[in-house]
């Protein structure tokens, strides 16, 4: 069968005719878009078994790759049901134990999750490669989160000791991590990383990330902003301002001086605080990072306060 030319439809056919094409179609790459429960499985299966009864092709040749184990199992079933019953609407006897060869090839066949026979690949000639074929993979999520963790703790005492990067770190623990702790930074190189993770080429991505940055419009429309830091502000703020309200309220207890001292200075962070939310729900990212830059919930005197509480990076 040559591209372009296709057996004729029997008028008795369960197919359509772009069905029937998709079945048929030889000589060159084809997409097939369908809904949900559209009969996309159905073809696909058709089109393997004319593979098979044409010597096109042979069980084992053929890579049918599903997104879930699950998928792999039911096309395997269904495709052995299919052979089975092609066996028994056949008189032929040289079709019929070529349908039979190919029903013994269906176990080790490739119908597989594209993971799975990378794997397998990789297991099989690991050796081209050079790689280590003790591999294991990385599956657990808990497994992977303590992994992250563990990683994240050695690169935090690397910076900490490491004269070039204790005032950088500092800085970035104090806008991005409220309180104590470092969840909030640890959490937005997280995204980040996971977010490079599914870009095609991701170090190229990241090399060009400062780049975008400086283009405020264009930058306030990609989706590490919308999708990361945007989200991440946000509730960072929110969170400022649950705790600088509970500071005003809890002034009550205290005594007249030691109010008159402190509510100017919460009113006033609660104050900026409220102005960052309300310039984040723009789109002009210059006006937002004025605003950051010219707040005092950022400036020396806060970064020096939080640099006695990161001080046990260094021990």
């Amino acid at each position: 069968m040559t591209l372009g030319t296709l057996p004729a439809k029997p008028l008795n056919s369960r197919f359509n005719d772009s069905q029937w094409e998709a079945i048929h179609q030889r000589g060159s790459n084809i997409l097939v878009s369908a809904s949900a429960g559209s009969g996309k499985t159905t073809v696909l299966i058709e089109r393997i078994l004319n593979h098979l009864l044409t010597h096109y092709a042979n069980m084992d040749q053929l890579l049918v790759s599903t997104f879930t184990e699950a998928a792999a199992s039911e096309m395997k079933a269904r495709m052995e049901n299919r052979l089975k019953q092609a066996v028994n609407q056949t008189a032929d006897r040289a079709e019929q134990a070529h349908l039979v060869s190919q029903l013994q090839l269906l176990p080790a066949s490739h119908i597989r999750t594209l993971h799975s026979f990378c794997l397998q690949v990789i297991q099989q000639y690991f050796y081209i490669i050079d790689f280590d074929p003790s591999f294991r993979l990385l599956t657990d999520e808990t497994q992977k989160s303590l992994l992250y963790q563990e990683v994240w703790q050695e690169l935090m005492i690397d910076l900490a000791q490491d004269p070039d990067w204790q005032e950088k770190l500092f800085h970035l623990l104090a806008q991005f991590s409220p309180g104590p702790s470092d969840q909030g930074l640890y959490q937005l190189i997280l995204d980040l990383y996971q977010f490079a993770s599914s870009h095609p080429e991701p170090q190229v991505w990241l090399s060009q990330l400062a780049d975008q940055a400086l283009h405020f419009e264009d930058f306030a429309k990609t989706g590490l902003y919308q999708s990361v830091l945007l989200p991440e502000w946000q509730a960072s703020l929110s969170h400022a301002q649950h705790l600088l309200d509970q500071a005003l309220a809890g002034l009550e207890s205290l005594t007249d001086a030691m109010i008159s001292k402190l509510q100017p200075l919460l009113e006033a962070e609660r104050s900026q605080v409220q102005a960052l939310q309300t310039v984040l729900t723009g789109q002009d990212l210059a006006q937002v990072f004025a605003h950051f830059q010219k707040s005092p919930l950022i400036d020396g005197r806060v970064v020096r306060r939080r640099k006695k509480t990161r001080s046990f990076w260094s021990k």
